[in-house]
């Protein structure tokens, strides 16, 4: 019967450290510590890691940035109808 493995805070906080500065790839860190489990390294990196932090966009617009953008879709759409309207009529 397999033996299930726990790991320590401090070591799951070396192991996903070392992936993130670029040291070892998940399943080589995997290989070079010894851990079994295919989705481990993984779970410790999306649990303990800052790459989550990477993949947010945050976006800062002004209110007249927001009524600009609010004007240009509006007139996208005038255009797309005008645009289908005229397909119509070539039909």
């Amino acid at each position: 019967m397999d033996e299930t493995m726990r790991y320590s805070e401090a070591f799951k906080l070396q192991v996903v450290a070392e992936i993130e500065s670029g040291r070892h790839v998940s399943c080589h860190a995997a290989a070079v510590y010894g851990i079994r489990g295919h989705d481990t390294v993984a779970r410790c990196v999306r649990h303990y890691g800052k790459s989550h932090l990477l993949r947010m966009v945050v976006r800062v617009e002004t209110p007249d940035e927001r009524r600009e953008i609010a004007r240009l879709k509006a007139h996208v759409r005038e255009l797309e109808s005008a645009l289908s309207d005229v397909h119509r009529q070539a039909a």
